[in-house]
């Protein structure tokens, strides 16, 4: 099965990189699940609008199975960039990268 036969899941969709890849991905006839963390951030209605759109929280196992459920490829951008600390950084970039995978 390829992934144009299933849904991508587009962690950080709502991101400048995962927003071009939401795009690129739909430009292509691929079905986009695009996983972002907050609703109001900027440029989400941008790409969210008549998609599959979930919430994705990477530090909460239950949020990413959700997400992941039906989904045939995952293109992974969501991080925390700054903010937060140390323990919010390892929590979301290196723990729930591996709850990801």
């Amino acid at each position: 099965m390829s992934v144009k036969d299933g849904v991508a899941l587009v962690t950080g969709a709502g991101g400048f990189v995962g927003r071009e890849v939401v795009s690129a991905l739909q430009r292509r006839g691929i079905a986009v699940r695009a996983g972002v963390r907050t609703a109001g951030a900027p440029g989400w209605r941008d790409i969210t609008d008549g998609l599959d759109t979930v919430h994705v929280d990477l530090r909460d196992v239950r949020s990413v199975r959700a997400a992941l459920d039906g989904v045939t490829a995952v293109y992974h951008f969501a991080a925390v960039m700054r903010g937060g600390g140390r323990d919010e950084l390892n929590a979301v970039n290196v723990t729930g990268t591996e709850q990801l995978w």
